[in-house]
């Protein structure tokens, strides 16, 4: 029978090394999740998520592994004293996966961070990042294929091609929205609702980044 508890506080044993990336975890502490037969599944804890190595964790989230807890052997585990509660352990995990929650999309994850920083993905301030970023880098005209519909307009469906002559302005529900023409009309459209035609352009990655971040966010 185990000489730990759910809950209790323990550390790594002396010399622990991470099977997989090598790095030292001796270092390591945290709070006992769940006692299985032979091994122990730790909940890191503030002072360790905050030492764990940027790679690491980025490995993680592309791998689709956690980084916030660890699985280790129950008989190298050693009794600790806490370093923090669970209250400042949940307001340091949220930060770092706040920082870190676009790297399981690889490089697209990495060129979305670049943008939006550390915005809040809902706020009025990371769409004003990207009205800038597109403003700087996003070339007029251009043509795009609707790739959703909504009501917000009956003049265009699915399949449709239309020219993009500029940003519009921003909705607090649809996004950056753009100036289109279809036919003789004038239209009014939610960029992540469009695809560039030229798959070759700048144009096709700046709109396609975009999309990406809105539909993940």
């Amino acid at each position: 029978m185990s000489k730990f508890k759910i809950g209790d506080s323990v550390r790594f044993g002396h010399d622990a090394k991470d099977p997989d990336s090598g790095i030292d975890i001796s270092d390591w502490q945290g709070r006992i999740q769940k006692i299985e037969k032979e091994s122990a599944l730790i909940d890191l804890d503030g002072v360790t998520l905050r030492s764990i190595p940027e790679q690491y964790i980025i490995d993680c989230e592309e791998g689709g592994y956690g980084w916030s807890e660890y699985y280790y052997p129950l008989d190298e585990l050693e009794s600790a004293e806490p370093r923090d509660t669970l209250e400042e352990r949940e307001e340091i995990l949220n930060e770092i996966s706040h920082q870190f929650r676009w790297a399981h999309l690889e490089k697209e994850g990495q060129n979305i961070t670049a943008i939006v920083g550390d915005s809040d993905d809902y706020g009025w301030d990371v769409f004003e990042k990207w009205e800038n970023h597109f403003n700087e880098k996003l070339s007029f005209p251009f043509r795009a294929e609707i790739n959703e519909w909504d009501s917000h307009s009956s003049h265009v469906k699915i399949g449709d091609t239309v020219k993009v002559t500029g940003i519009h302005e921003i909705d607090e529900h649809y996004g950056v929205l753009v100036d289109c023409k279809f036919r003789y009309s004038k239209l009014i459209l939610p960029l992540c609702d469009l695809d560039v035609v030229d798959k070759k352009s700048p144009q096709y990655d700046l709109v396609k980044l975009y999309a990406v971040w809105f539909a993940n966010r």
